[in-house]
């Protein structure tokens, strides 16, 4: 059993390190913004022809267009325009890039301003993405995470358990386990009571 469950947290530990890591360095960067997450910013134009229907659901409108262009994202309704010719106008949001699209009044001809926001931008979202409209490999992110986020109770149980297997002295490992534990808990106490 003992080595059953050593290997479990050995291998289940190398699993999901690259999330642990993720997870952490994301964390750290939403209280201390750290320069190297900040977006590049770089623009690009471009146009292409396509062909969709008109619709007066501009939400339906909008996801055709992103669909016909073969991109991925949300394209959310506060971001929708019309002009007085009926160009039509949106934005689409994913991790790494952002896109400012205007299709023509006949619907065939796209212009689209494409931002992108670099390789940290994309590590930086990886912290709580779970769906990206048109995209299969984001699907995936969310079990991971949920693995990730299981293991992690479990290594706390076993590690417990190998710790209080172990014949070495143990004084130093309580002080240390009720210090962090408690502390924490008693840290967490004074600032719901105290705001």
């Amino acid at each position: 059993m003992r080595k059953v469950l050593g290997k479990l947290h050995m291998y289940l530990g190398l699993f999901c390190a690259s999330y642990l890591i993720v997870f952490g360095l994301t964390s750290l960067n939403f209280n201390h913004h750290f320069a190297f997450f900040e977006p590049n910013n770089d623009k690009v134009t471009w146009e292409k022809s396509i062909t969709v229907a008109d619709n007066a659901d501009d939400l339906k409108l909008a996801e055709s267009i992103r669909d016909a262009l073969g991109l991925m994202g949300w394209a959310p309704p506060w971001r929708y325009r019309h002009d007085e010719q009926n160009s039509f106008s949106f934005d689409i949001y994913r991790p790494a890039k952002t896109y400012a699209v205007k299709v023509n009044p006949e619907r065939t001809r796209v212009q689209v301003e494409e931002t992108r926001l670099g390789f940290m931008a994309a590590y930086k979202s990886l912290h709580a993405v779970e769906r990206i409209p048109n995209s299969i490999l984001v699907k995936v992110w969310p079990v991971y995470t949920e693995v990730c986020m299981f293991f992690v109770l479990f290594a706390v149980a076993s590690g417990i358990y190998f710790w209080a297997r172990s014949r070495e002295s143990k004084l130093l490992g309580w002080i240390l386990l009720l210090g962090g534990s408690g502390g924490s808990i008693l840290f967490m106490l004074f600032i719901w009571l105290r705001g």
